[in-house]
């Protein structure tokens, strides 16, 4: 399968809970990550093992380092958010943060890719 492109939905502050997650596709995943970098994942995980979530460095920071981020590993029946990510290290050169999930089936979990309003 090709790598699915998640979109980002908008959130108020006073909606932060007001959003829709999608399947996980274990074959990689992106989604667009406009300036100044305010979309956070939403990750959960209902498969019996845990979902491990990369997010993929692009550039080196400041320190001339580059980052994967920790990995996010999500417990079964749990819900993990991670962000923001700052386009000057996370996105592509199309825009988008690049991610790797593993250790879920595509039934296993969900993901979202939300965006702060200002």
């Amino acid at each position: 399968m090709a790598v699915k492109v998640i979109t980002v939905q908008d959130t108020s502050r006073s909606a932060l809970l007001d959003y829709t997650l999608e399947a996980i596709e274990t074959d990689g995943m992106k989604f667009l990550n406009p300036s100044p970098g305010r979309v956070f994942l939403v990750v959960k995980n209902v498969d019996a093992t845990a979902t491990v979530v990369t997010i993929v460095g692009q550039r080196a920071c400041d320190q001339g380092i580059v980052h994967n981020s920790a990995a996010l590993s999500v417990a079964n029946a749990h819900t993990e958010i991670v962000g923001p990510f700052s386009p000057s290290v996370y996105n592509d050169a199309n825009g988008y943060v690049n991610l790797t999930v593993t250790g879920t089936e595509v039934s296993g979990g969900t993901i979202a890719a939300i965006k702060l309003a200002s």
